[in-house]
């Protein structure tokens, strides 16, 4: 199976990274796992890719699945930029064909910055540019329902706002299902997670991004993994921080 766009996004930037410091730098595909082998100077080492998502906070990837149908074969094209972002802010809401019609009719003609309450959910598109294609359609899932201003649910998204509590469990859960995917691999392994959240929802600058990192990575077990990368782009910047087991 070949990369997805966010793996092979990814592994570009390890690449280039990694390309500054040491000669010979190049990866071929691996098995999946690991989904890539990187070769620097005389090295060779196994790299496990992922996404941190935030839907992975809660077990709602379920109904990330399902709004990601809803725009399925929807037609967006927004003039002078190479993707897009659409977003859906709700409160566990899957959508019925009513809604989901809505939302298509919604998305017919789009701009570079469009916002919408749609019964009960908030659908917004960010636009952007980057030197490559990181993919076309991400959802958020939040405890979030903007649109309506109950106290009950204002609650809800005032505990999952906490980003350092949600990062971590989203950090943790993803390195917990990755290195029992690993646990056969035959070591070095490193584990490469490229990072679109929390900087994008939570506008974050990328030093605060980096400290938020640091900060988080600290109550991690890292297990199998010798190093765990945090790759992310910052106003079309590409971005790597590099974690290592023994020093963490």
């Amino acid at each position: 199976m070949s990369l997805t766009e966010k793996e092979q996004f990814t592994a570009e930037i390890i690449k280039n990274y990694f390309s500054k410091k040491y000669s010979n730098v190049k990866y071929f595909q691996g098995e999946d796992p690991p989904d890539i082998y990187l070769k620097y100077s005389s090295n060779k080492v196994g790299i496990e890719l992922t996404t941190l998502h935030p839907n992975l906070y809660k077990d709602r990837m379920s109904i990330d699945e399902c709004y990601k149908g809803v725009i399925k074969n929807i037609d967006i094209k927004i003039p002078d930029y190479t993707n897009y972002l659409v977003v859906f802010h709700h409160a566990n809401i899957r959508p019925n064909k009513a809604l989901r019609k809505k939302i298509k009719d919604f998305l017919v003609k789009p701009n570079s910055e469009m916002k919408k309450c749609i019964d009960g959910v908030l659908v917004e598109i960010h636009a952007g540019s980057t030197k490559q294609k990181i993919g076309t359609i991400s959802v958020m899932s939040l405890n979030d329902n903007r649109c309506n201003k109950d106290f009950n649910k204002a609650s809800e998204f005032q505990a999952d706002s906490n980003i350092e509590h949600v990062f971590k469990s989203i950090l943790s859960k993803t390195v917990t299902t990755k290195k029992e995917k690993c646990k056969k691999i035959k070591n070095p392994i490193w584990l490469a997670m490229y990072a679109f959240y929390p900087s994008l929802f939570y506008e974050l600058s990328k030093d605060d991004n980096i400290e938020l990192y640091k900060k988080t990575i600290k109550n991690i077990d890292f297990g199998i993994f010798e190093k765990i990368i945090i790759a992310f782009s910052h106003k079309r910047e590409e971005e790597i921080i590099v974690f290592d087991r023994k020093v963490t």
